[in-house]
């Protein structure tokens, strides 16, 4: 099986732009539903963790895929989540693929859920999966209704010019010492990739630039009332939504939240772990996925 420390780079080009994605898993001919993944703020198609994307694809194809703007794609990074969901509905759209099963980790979450919407009449979305995400705030959310994270916090890490492992660690896992120790292990398989194994240049982090203040804003203004909250209810499709039990960067409420919009939700909460849950318990997670979709 081709995994993810080898597979190749392919370019979709589309309108001038290059989507870079990788292809893992059983070929989609066979008729096997594929797993788009979006990845979180900053990430790029390098910083999949092998241990989840291995796990999954030994049972369905998986779509690994830079946003614009981002890692190894061209163009711009545009500065609304509508934007973004576009350029991926884009992509989807040149692949010719009619149906999907979605997958959102933290901001590609929010991405996700924007392209749900976008897509509800066509159908596209055949299940959406949810990771360390949020729905922001809407024009009649209760006070009090939604945690706010910290923010000098979450931005002076997630902001750094050269992110760290302990940068990550901080983001990620909880501030306990097993949950740490996990961190490390992420922070070494997330770099098993490399130009040896793949004759490929590594892609960085989104670096400090427009594109990521571009990326910044999309956030703030998906959080600020461009969210989904009052349109979650729209959302008749099977929601796997998953998180650790005290997510740093977007508190684990929200995903409570979310799961009470959404009619057709189930939501699984880790011990022990925070934002990178589903890395930390990468091979439970994906059993847990797995179940869901076979469900």
């Amino acid at each position: 099986m081709t995994t993810v420390e080898t597979a190749p780079t392919l370019f979709a080009e589309v309108n001038s732009i290059k989507y870079a994605y990788r292809h893992l898993g059983p070929d989609i001919s066979t008729g096997s539903t594929p797993i788009v993944m979006l990845n979180h703020f900053r990430a790029t198609i390098d910083h999949w963790d092998p241990s989840l994307i291995h796990a999954l694809a030994h049972t369905l194809p998986i779509i690994l895929v830079d946003n614009a703007g981002v890692g190894h794609s061209t163009g711009e990074v545009p500065d609304s989540i509508a934007g973004m969901a576009k350029h991926i509905e884009t992509f989807i759209d040149h692949l010719g693929l009619k149906e999907i099963y979605l997958y959102g980790f933290s901001l590609g979450g929010i991405i996700a859920q924007q392209v749900t919407l976008d897509t509800l009449s066509q159908g596209l979305v055949k299940k959406l999966m949810l990771v360390g995400t949020t729905c922001g705030y809407g024009p009649n959310t209760p006070p009090g209704t939604l945690e706010q994270p910290d923010s000098a916090g979450v931005q002076a890490n997630s902001g750094v010019a050269d992110v760290q492992m302990s940068n990550i660690q901080k983001l990620f896992f909880y501030p306990s010492a097993t949950s740490q120790a996990e961190g490390e292990k992420y922070w070494a398989r997330i770099h098993r990739r490399t130009k040896e194994t793949t004759g490929e240049v590594r892609a960085p982090y989104l670096p400090v630039g427009q594109n990521l203040m571009n990326m910044a804003i999309a956030g703030r203004k998906w959080a600020a009332g461009e969210g989904s909250l009052e349109r979650l209810h729209e959302i008749k499709i099977p929601v796997f939504i998953s998180n650790g039990k005290s997510d740093y960067m977007l508190p684990t409420q929200h995903s409570w939240v979310m799961s009470e919009r959404m009619s057709n939700s189930q939501l699984i909460v880790y011990p022990d772990s925070g934002h990178g849950a589903g890395f930390q318990f990468a091979e439970l997670h994906a059993k847990h996925i797995l179940l869901f979709l076979e469900g």
